[in-house]
């Protein structure tokens, strides 16, 4: 199964140290770079780009 992510679902399972979810759950995950580089850089903390950015 497919997913595409949206700013909300990456920030609080990133925050709750749960993204691991995420990666038992698809094959294959979406994030659009609008998410990546506008939403998350307005939303998410420095931390949680970070830890997403290194997956």
């Amino acid at each position: 199964m497919e997913a595409s992510l949206d700013t909300n679902v990456i920030i609080h399972l990133y925050k709750a140290n749960h993204q691991d979810i995420l990666f038992r759950r698809f094959k294959k995950l979406k994030v659009y770079t609008f998410i990546r580089y506008t939403e998350m850089k307005n939303h998410a903390s420095i931390d949680i780009i970070n830890l997403f950015d290194s997956k």
